[in-house]
């Protein structure tokens, strides 16, 4: 599904990120997209894909946002 995040000009049109989710590992992955911009896990450049844990910090552009899984040890989709 994609995600548009209005407002940010600094935020490539292209795909600036993506977030895969493995549901046979119970894993969250960051990878860097196809855009010109980088995206940042925890104020580090990400250029391969990076594991995701509870409360990292992934930044675009302008925007900061808080990664909080809603699956996790205790719950499954």
């Amino acid at each position: 599904m994609d995600i548009c995040i209005a407002g940010d000009d600094a935020i490539s049109r292209e795909n600036h990120a993506a977030l895969a989710y493995d549901p046979k590992k119970n894993a969250f992955t960051l990878l860097p997209g196809e855009g010109r911009e980088l995206v940042y896990l925890n104020q580090e450049a990400l250029y391969q894909p990076a594991s995701l844990k509870q409360h990292d910090i992934i930044e675009m552009g302008q925007t900061k946002l808080m990664f909080i899984p809603f699956c996790g040890d205790t719950f499954q989709w």
